[in-house]
């Protein structure tokens, strides 16, 4: 799910939640499960708009074979701009 919300009129604040539904490789090997979401502030000017996101991404591997689990945390800044034609 993603969504912004304007603030001003060329301000706002923008979001995103995605699961990962559990689901395993092709040999049956592992599987892997988890969430990401992301949050920021925008500012546009003509057809530029100005970005910075923090994004935290959490997801849980489990081998099939040995039943280890791992549990790989991602998490971070994105920033730039994006043109609009």
């Amino acid at each position: 799910m993603r969504s912004n919300l304007y603030v001003i009129d060329k301000l706002g604040f923008t979001g995103s939640y995605r699961k990962i539904i559990k689901n395993e490789n092709e040999t049956n090997t592992y599987e892997v499960e988890g969430t990401r979401y992301s949050y920021g502030l925008f500012f546009e000017f003509i057809n530029l708009r100005i970005f910075a996101k923090w994004f935290r991404e959490s997801n849980l591997v489990t081998d099939l074979l040995t039943t280890d689990e791992s549990k790989p945390l991602n998490e971070g800044l994105f920033y730039g701009f994006r043109a609009y034609f």
